[in-house]
């Protein structure tokens, strides 16, 4: 396969064309064989800019939750 970039194609790289988008997540549980609990959180953050528009976004979302087992498996003995 013959490529069709030129050999100095980083030597023209301009940041003026570059776009970050991240995405952050953490999540904490606390599991019982009875019982869990935990929260998670999400982050989105966009960065978008040309010569006309220049847009910084981030958004994000907080869950909490609370669980029981209703079918434990019982130990085998």
């Amino acid at each position: 396969m013959v490529s069709t970039l030129p050999s100095s194609w980083f030597l023209n790289f301009s940041d003026n064309k570059l776009n970050l988008d991240f995405i952050w997540r953490l999540g904490l549980v606390y599991y019982d064989t009875k019982w869990y609990a935990g929260a998670s959180f999400i982050l989105h953050s966009f960065n978008y800019h040309s010569e006309q528009v220049r847009l910084n976004n981030a958004f994000g979302s907080l869950n909490f939750y609370v669980g029981f087992n209703f079918k434990r498996k019982k130990a085998v003995q």
